[in-house]
């Protein structure tokens, strides 16, 4: 990850003039043993307490359900297992915020969206057997347009914030199989988004033909009664990726069956 610190080095110097772009690097890859790695973890942006600490998705003590203790709460027990990295390096308080850098300095954040999305997938060619968690969709996604919609004129809508690192991921893992069977992509981490997908389902003690359905929980992996790698299998098995990378056929397919559910 040499060349990463490096490259935000260099983004630093040459923006070192605009008050408005910031590139935090993880102080945390220079710890790591590469060699351990067995998940990639990508958030959106570094905020606030990224900055301050100089590190991605941490603790914050003073607010809830932020994403980065969300992501400690599921992950703590593993935490040498796994490196964490953004969709862009470029610092923002919230992640919305990068809407006005995009206006005013598209190219750079162009960039640097590209740049995490071929780190990322350099990365993960060394080692295939890494799951990669892209957690998140920047505002890319809607359940009724997919992916990545774009206006008349072919420019991405306002709403989608980050879409030159998905795009560039679509272009990257498309044609790979062997890296897209562990490419996950899901809902953000934060106030518990990443479990709203799931539904936690147990038999009754009284009736055990009768069974309960609930909303997966925190509480679950607390009590032992769902393990993470359960969850992981779980989020491998989400349309998310599959509707990026394979954007027509599952779109025809959503569409035809939206259709079907209306007669």
């Amino acid at each position: 990850m040499k060349e990463f610190e490096n490259r935000i080095s260099d983004w630093n110097k040459k923006y070192k003039s605009v008050k408005e772009l910031e590139f935090i690097y993880n102080k945390d890859l220079d710890n790591e043993n590469i060699d351990k790695i067995k998940y990639i973890i990508v958030a959106d942006n570094p905020g606030k307490r990224e900055r301050s600490v100089q590190q991605y998705l941490v603790k914050d003590d003073d607010r809830n359900l932020t994403a980065g203790n969300n992501f400690n709460k599921l992950f703590e027990s593993i935490k040498d297992e796994v490196i964490v990295l953004n969709k862009t390096p470029i610092y923002s308080g919230k992640t919305k915020d990068l809407k006005k850098i995009k206006t005013d300095y598209s190219n750079i954040l162009r960039e640097s969206e590209e740049y995490m999305a071929k780190l990322i997938f350099e990365f993960h060619s060394k080692n295939s057997n890494i799951i990669v968690i892209i957690s998140g969709f920047s505002g890319c996604y809607d359940n009724k347009n997919g992916w990545l919609k774009k206006t008349s004129k072919g420019e991405y809508y306002a709403s989608n914030i980050l879409p030159y690192f998905f795009e560039k991921i679509r272009e990257l893992y498309s044609d790979n199989k062997n890296l897209s069977e562990n490419l996950i992509i899901c809902k953000h981490f934060s106030y518990w988004n990443i479990l709203a997908d799931f539904i936690y389902v147990e038999e009754s003690d009284n009736d055990k033909d009768m069974k309960i359905e609930q909303k997966l929980k925190i509480n679950h992996f607390e009590n032992g009664v769902v393990t993470l790698e359960e969850f992981i299998e779980g989020l491998k098995e989400l349309e998310y990726k599959n509707e990026l990378l394979n954007t027509n056929e599952v779109l025809n397919q959503k569409e035809a069956k939206q259709k079907n559910e209306q007669k």
